[in-house]
């Protein structure tokens, strides 16, 4: 840049000095047309449309549980009365691997997909038991559909493993209750029955509730909706089916099949009764 003329007079700008110098205008235009945009798309990224609805995680997962709701709340002798019929007393606490055995399925897809899982305990003899009813179907039911795929009958996907569950739990009750009546027995949260000199508390028997049910189909509907409860690997499941078939045949009746004065149904076998 070069000063003209006489001393005090206004500068003058060099024809490459106006070029420099409107180029620097552009670039700050631009500069500040960038910062803007910027500033506008990290506002809106934090913002929720006012059609977008936003769930917690741990909703999603549990969306499909649905509460136990309903029945006929357990009274003291109707708890004694399984404790006793079912583990021999009242006053003591139960086997602890039936508080905690679930009924769950292998991986689906897989070779053993029509397995349930079988842990060293007590609960073995029951699941067997399930096990039979659960392969009777996958082998027979349907079998005329497609009559050469049997290895796909035996490799279930998911879908399949919980409606063939529903199915032979719904069924081997049904036939427990003489195919007239099954009583369901389902825990919810309030404590009904309190320890006692007559009941040691398992923080299972003191909170069921009692569900009549009088048709196949409605026990396949309830079943079906409370099966969450059932499925959860460390969870009470071989127990509250258990339960439900005693509470169903009734416990003078199952101890009367049992043939034995004070006899009662699980016994110290490592691996079943």
């Amino acid at each position: 840049m070069e000063f003209t003329g006489e001393e005090g007079s206004s500068p003058e700008f060099s024809p490459d000095d106006a070029k420099d110098h409107h180029k620097q205008q552009k670039f700050e235009i631009l500069a500040r047309a960038l910062q803007v945009s910027v500033a506008k798309r990290s506002s809106d990224s934090r913002q929720v449309p006012n059609d977008r609805v936003m769930y917690a995680r741990n909703q999603q997962r549990g969306a499909g549980k649905v509460p136990v709701v309903g029945g006929s709340p357990i009274n003291e002798e109707m708890a004694v009365a399984l404790r006793t019929v079912v583990f021999g007393t009242a006053v003591a606490p139960p086997r602890g691997e039936w508080l905690r055995t679930g009924i769950v399925f292998r991986e689906p897809d897989k070779e053993l997909a029509y397995g349930l899982k079988a842990p060293r305990n007590g609960t073995r003899g029951l699941l067997s038991a399930l096990q039979a009813e659960i392969i009777k179907i996958l082998l027979f039911e349907k079998r005329a559909e497609n009559a050469n795929s049997i290895e796909l009958f035996l490799k279930p996907n998911r879908a399949r493993q919980l409606e063939v569950l529903v199915k032979a739990m719904g069924e081997m009750l049904w036939r427990v209750g003489e195919k007239a009546k099954v009583v369901m027995c389902l825990p919810q949260e309030v404590i009904l029955v309190p320890h006692s000199v007559n009941f040691f508390q398992d923080s299972l028997t003191e909170k069921l509730h009692l569900f009549e049910i009088t048709t196949l189909e409605d026990l396949q509907i309830f079943i079906k909706r409370y099966i969450h409860v059932f499925l959860e690997e460390t969870g009470p499941g071989t127990l509250l089916f258990l339960y439900s078939a005693v509470a169903t045949r009734g416990a003078e009746n199952t101890q009367r099949d049992l043939e034995v004065e004070k006899g009662y149904l699980v016994t110290g076998a490592e691996e079943g009764s």
